[in-house]
C-alpha cells in the first residue's frame, strides 16, 4: 500500500463521507439530485461557511488530495517494477484538467463560485449554462456523439498502448 495509498485512502474517505453528509444535509441520498454547489460569487476567494459552499471548498481539496497521491502512488509502483511512467503521466494530465476547472479558473476569474458543482444534474445545468454565457452549446447531440467518441478512441488507444507495452516486455531499466 505505501504512504500515498494511505494518504489515497483517507482523502478519498473522508471526501466521500463528506458528500453523504452533504447529501444528508439536503434531504436526498438520490444519485441524480445530490447538489454539493461552490460559494456563492460573494465569497470571492475566501472560505464560505459549511453549508453555503464551505463543503465543496473541502471536498475539493480531498479530491486534488486523493488524485494527486494515487497519481505518486503510480510513480512509486512504476519506480519499484522498473517501468516507464506513461500512465502516471497520462493521469495527470486528467488531474490537470479538473485542477483547471475547479482552482485556476476560479482563481482567475476572482471567485470560488466559478467552479464547477458536485453532482449529477447541477452538472449537467453547470454545463448548459457555462455555455450559453460564453455561446458554447455542450448539448447539441454533435458535440456530444464527438464527445463520446473522442473517449472511446482514447479507450482503444490506451488499450492498443497496454497490449504493445505488455508484448515488448523491455528488460529492467530500459
Amino acid at each position: 500500500v505505501g504512504f500515498f495509498g494511505v494518504t489515497t485512502a483517507f482523502f478519498a474517505l473522508l471526501g466521500t463521507i463528506l458528500i453523504f453528509w452533504g447529501a444528508s444535509q439536503q434531504g436526498t441520498f438520490n444519485p441524480w439530485l445530490i447538489n454539493i454547489a461552490p460559494p456563492d460569487l460573494s465569497y470571492g476567494l475566501g472560505m464560505a461557511p459549511l453549508m453555503e459552499g464551505g463543503l465543496w471548498q473541502i471536498i475539493t481539496i480531498c479530491a486534488i488530495g486523493a488524485f494527486v497521491s494515487w497519481a505518486l502512488r503510480e510513480v512509486e509502483i512504476c519506480r519499484k517494477l522498473g517501468m516507464g511512467y506513461h500512465v502516471p503521466f497520462a493521469f495527470s494530465v486528467a488531474i490537470f484538467a479538473y485542477v483547471t476547472l475547479v482552482v485556476f479558473r476560479p482563481l482567475l476569474m476572482g471567485a470560488w463560485g466559478h467552479g464547477f458543482p458536485y453532482g449529477i444534474w447541477s452538472h449537467l445545468d453547470w454545463v448548459s449554462n457555462t455555455g450559453y454565457a460564453y455561446l458554447h452549446f455542450h448539448y447539441n447531440p454533435a458535440h456530444m456523439i464527438a464527445v463520446t467518441f473522442f473517449f472511446t478512441t482514447t479507450l482503444a488507444l490506451a488499450l492498443h498502448g497496454a497490449l504493445v507495452l505488455s508484448a515488448a516486455n523491455p528488460p529492467k531499466g530500459e
